[in-house]
């Protein structure tokens, strides 16, 4: 899988001076998946946007006066996958190809990935220019599972191939927040 960079907004709310819930939502990145074991000669399998809306429960320490507030996070995220496009040889059913079997099992092929829930820990530091307005820096840690199934339309009817995606992203994240 590839690396990405997308577009971001948080939404956070301190229910205490030291706990805050936060949304985060944004743009999905586009990435390229890349084939490993059996499928690894295949090189680039194909694209898809990835979207995860993230809630955390996030502790900050220090006062709230601080210049400088560390905080770690943690909660969930919901997962979920648009724009799926495979590559040529994928779409085209060719993984399928064996000596054995040659073209018969090859046609047009379509995926899907699967929606889950992932954990997600994240730590960061907040830095308060004054009452108003603060620049945060964080990193982020999910454990990401899906399930891309195949289903390709070959000459001798419909196969479905499915695989296990583990994706595990670790995300850093530069912010400029404004208080009301």
């Amino acid at each position: 899988m590839s690396d990405s960079d997308t577009f971001a907004s948080t939404i956070q709310y301190f229910v205490t001076d030291h706990i805050a819930v936060e949304g985060v939502f944004g743009v999905p990145p586009k990435f390229h998946l890349d084939g490993e074991g059996t499928l690894g000669p295949l090189g680039e399998l194909g694209s898809a946007r990835e979207w995860s809306p993230t809630l955390l429960l996030k502790y900050y320490f220090m006062n709230v006066q601080s210049k400088f507030r560390p905080y770690l996070g943690a909660c969930a995220s919901y997962v979920w996958f648009s724009d799926v496009k495979l590559s040529s040889q994928m779409a085209n059913g060719a993984f399928l190809y064996t000596p054995q079997t040659g073209a018969a099992l090859t046609g047009p092929t379509s995926a899907h990935i699967s929606s889950s829930f992932a954990p997600v820990i994240n730590a960061g530091l907040a830095y308060n220019f004054n009452k108003h307005w603060s620049a945060q820096f964080s990193v982020s840690y999910m454990w990401l599972s899906a399930r891309a199934t195949l289903t390709t339309n070959s000459s001798v009817g419909q196969i479905r191939s499915e695989s296990k995606i583990k994706l595990d992203p670790t995300v850093t994240f530069l912010s400029v927040g404004y208080t009301f």
